[in-house]
């Protein structure tokens, strides 16, 4: 029989599995045989919760329930050598020893006698658990909970000690995602019966899924356990001021940075491969790098990018990719202000980089006659009367004014 309880065991089963895949596939190390012991046992705690939560017969229910046993009394080692391993506290065999034998006594006399339910009844469509008073019970009790309350220290204490805003980020989210498991875990079975005349509906191990999440929120957004120096250097790629392009041996990018995203070609269409780029000008540099000038348009806006191409060759020698880095110059304030043409940034680039009205005539295959109207065009625009005035103004666009 299928209740609203089967089916919230259902959901958070489904969603405990996509999380365990998903951090499984991301975490490194023996932090994944911890972390997926602990999914592990959640997923199977909740399979018992949904096959009872269901069931019409008093012996499924107590059949649920004992099968249950060894993943609720192992849960808490795992997290707990968890955090050891995640604060860099100190573990040895004899301390793993202390943490997991108490489980392992737990789990057979859980299995074999009475042990934190003493009774299941039937109230309309749900099964209800009354705690057990046992001391088995009792000392069960006090040792997950002091396992819990030493993980939230560890991890509150890393949180303060550590230099790492990203460990300490990581380690507030994993404690106020265990201490919020941990509330709920006993709040509903033992502490509300204590306190009043309510009958556990056993949903308690439900809970197990904040715990998990917080986990896999800090894999997500910190790199939880698979923080390397890939991850360093990625990071830091991106953030970069300059422009990053890697392209392959036919100069078609396969890989930017943040920065180079913001750059398209100068008709606005992405920049898909190197080659397909016409330099302004291109500059003397050692045998394998090429420096080259182009005018391109960031967020929509013309700018002069100085690109190094760098080839990246394999042990054989042959070219497998080329990574270019580039400089962001500044004509974007100059063209807005002034309402140039393509061709006049492309001349005011050129006298920029030095050259005459011959060399740029002869770059562009147009008449001199042509470039000197283009420059007499571009020196009335700018409001100067020279190419060294222009040069000057280009440089330092601080002083550019609109015209009047």
């Amino acid at each position: 029989m299928v209740n609203i309880l089967s089916v919230i065991a259902f959901f958070c089963i489904t969603i405990l599995f996509i999380q365990l895949v998903y951090a499984l596939i991301k975490i490194k190390g023996f932090q994944k045989v911890l972390f997926g012991g602990i999914a592990i046992c959640m997923i199977w705690w909740l399979a018992c919760c949904l096959i009872g939560y269901g069931s019409s017969k008093l012996t499924t229910v107590w059949f649920c329930f004992k099968a249950s046993v060894p993943s609720f009394t192992f849960l808490h080692c795992f997290m707990l050598h968890f955090v050891l391993i995640f604060t860099n506290s100190r573990r040895n065999w004899i301390i793993l020893a202390v943490i997991y034998l108490p489980s392992i006594i737990f789990t057979y006399f859980g299995v074999t006698s009475e042990f934190v339910y003493s009774a299941f009844s039937k109230i309309g469509y749900f099964w209800t658990g009354s705690p057990s008073g046992s001391i088995l019970t009792i000392l069960f009790s006090v040792q997950y909970l002091s396992y819990y309350i030493i993980s939230i220290t560890l991890l509150i204490i890393f949180a303060n000690r550590t230099q790492s805003h990203r460990l300490s980020k990581i380690s507030v989210i994993l404690a106020a995602s265990l201490f919020t498991t941990i509330l709920f875990f006993n709040i509903e079975p033992f502490l509300l019966p204590l306190v009043s005349n309510y009958k556990s509906l056993m949903i308690s191990p439900n809970a197990a899924i904040i715990w998990v999440t917080g986990v896999w929120y800090a894999i997500i957004h910190y790199k939880l356990f698979s923080y390397s120096a890939n991850s360093l250097l990625e990071t830091i790629l991106q953030n970069v001021e300059f422009a990053l392009f890697v392209s392959n041996s036919d100069g078609l990018i396969i890989r930017k940075n943040s920065t180079a995203e913001t750059l398209t070609k100068y008709n606005n269409r992405p920049i898909i491969n190197l080659k397909e780029l016409i330099p302004v000008e291109e500059f003397s540099g050692n045998n394998k790098t090429r420096h080259c000038k182009y005018l391109l348009r960031q967020n929509g806006k013309p700018v002069l990018v100085k690109l190094s191409e760098n080839p990246v060759c394999d042990n054989y020698g042959d070219l497998t990719m080329t990574a270019a880095t580039g400089l962001i110059e500044g004509l974007t304030l100059f063209h807005e202000v002034y309402n140039l043409t393509k061709r006049e940034m492309e001349v005011a680039a050129c006298l920029m980089n030095g050259m005459t009205a011959p060399q740029i005539s002869k770059k562009y295959g147009t008449a001199i006659n042509t470039i000197k109207s283009q420059m007499s065009s571009l020196y009335s625009k700018t409001g100067v009367n020279s190419k060294i005035e222009l040069i000057r103004k280009m440089e330092d666009s601080s002083v550019i004014q609109k015209p009047s």
